[in-house]
């Protein structure tokens, strides 16, 4: 059976989706941990979820790359990478002056 792949503004959609739900994941992870201790079952626990999240992400994203190698784009499943921080970033290298 031929695979019916994901259209490109469902990727978007998808990408915003698991980049919140990784980000309330780590804050719940970072919260619980400091409570009941980096070692507790329940910390571990969500951790797991965490690293599953975020292996998703991956996941998706490389499908992403292979159904769209010209549109594809990393900002898509890391939102939070945003261009704006690599633009302040690529400025204060550029306003570096080794003379």
């Amino acid at each position: 059976m031929k695979r019916k792949r994901l259209d490109f503004a469902r990727h978007k959609e998808i990408g915003l989706y698991l980049y919140r739900l990784n980000d309330e994941i780590g804050e719940l992870l970072c919260e619980v941990s400091n409570a009941e201790g980096r070692n507790a079952r329940i910390t571990q626990n969500l951790e797991k979820i965490y690293q599953t999240i975020f292996k998703i992400r991956s996941q998706m994203e490389n499908i992403l790359f292979r159904d769209y190698p010209n549109q594809a784009d990393i900002f898509i499943y890391y939102p939070g990478s945003s261009r704006n921080e690599m633009t302040v970033f690529e400025d204060f290298i550029n306003s570096l002056h080794f003379d």
